[in-house]
């Protein structure tokens, strides 16, 4: 879905993707993760690490959609 990445993450939002990403809990791309959420609203990666967990409120312009 090419609109994807018209959204935008908060900053907290994003740091939370970079570090789950990093520590190894998050496998899936921000474009996934964001698209998981447009489709079913949540979305939660756990792990021995965390747990990380997105929503729609995550988005900071997703009210111009």
């Amino acid at each position: 879905m090419s609109y994807i990445n018209q959204f935008k993450f908060t900053e907290a939002a994003l740091e939370a993707y970079e570090k789950g990403y990093n520590d190894g809990t998050i496998t899936d791309s921000l474009s996934d993760v964001k698209d998981i959420v447009l489709d079913q609203e949540v979305v939660s990666y756990s792990s021995e690490v965390g747990t990380y967990t997105f929503d729609i409120y995550d988005f900071t312009n997703l009210g111009e959609f």
